[in-house]
């Protein structure tokens, strides 16, 4: 679970500035946070689907099909 401190930081990423949350039990700050991200449909950048580059699989040898198995 997030500190205080690193919810409290959350809120200032996502611009949120409301007196009362500082006020708050951590149970009910976590609610807040979690109010407040999903109102403006805000995710952390990990969880983004968007991605800058998409890397392109690669051949293990010339002229073969790229290898897009899973190595166990």
């Amino acid at each position: 679970m997030h500190s205080k401190k690193q919810l409290t930081g959350l809120l200032d990423e996502i611009c949120v500035e409301d007196d009362r949350a500082k006020t708050l039990r951590k149970d009910d700050f976590v609610t807040f946070v979690l109010e407040a991200a999903a109102e403006r449909r805000w995710a952390p950048a990990a969880l983004s689907w968007i991605t800058t580059e998409v890397e392109a699989p690669v051949a293990d040898e010339p002229g073969e099909e790229p290898n897009n198995a899973i190595a166990a």
